[in-house]
């Protein structure tokens, strides 16, 4: 069930030509300029800053949508890697590498329907890498649990 819902919130994050506009952040925004804060205390020295504007100055590095690619496949790796093991219980490191790369591949495609956005290889390759990083986080996790569990040697 973790995957099919991180799954969906990845669709749906893919679903929005432009992120600010999505109803989560426009949720966020609301809330956050409804917070009253009185005139006599620090408001004055606070500066007037949008949403907009400081996703404006996170964008110009490049760095965030790449790095929210890495993120949310890295989750989605570590997931997929996670049930196929539970499954199966044995070690399905290419099968979940390949899961993950043909949801990347469904996700991009999916975009060239959602206005202002499109197919891109490096966003495939960000997600690949997300996805193995994940999948390597969780193999590493394990064999430390593992060799701390104590066995019952007769």
């Amino acid at each position: 069930m973790p995957v099919i819902l991180w799954a969906g919130f990845i669709f749906f994050l893919s679903s929005y030509g432009d992120p600010l506009q999505s109803p989560v952040v426009t949720s966020i925004e609301t809330e956050v300029n409804s917070i009253d804060i009185p005139e006599v205390s620090i408001r004055p020295m606070l500066p007037k800053i949008s949403l907009e504007y400081l996703a404006s100055i996170v964008n110009r590095s490049g760095l965030t949508r790449t790095i929210f690619h890495l993120l949310l496949y890295l989750v989605l790796g570590f997931l997929v890697y996670r049930a196929l093991i539970a499954s199966t219980g044995r070690n399905v490191l290419w099968a979940a590498i390949l899961g993950c790369m043909l949801y990347a591949v469904s996700d991009e495609i999916h975009q060239v329907f959602v206005p202002a956005r499109q197919f891109q290889f490096y966003d495939l390759l960000m997600d690949g890498a997300g996805a193995l990083a994940g999948i390597l986080l969780y193999h590493v996790l394990t064999r430390r649990t593992r060799r701390t569990i104590p066995t019952n040697a007769a």
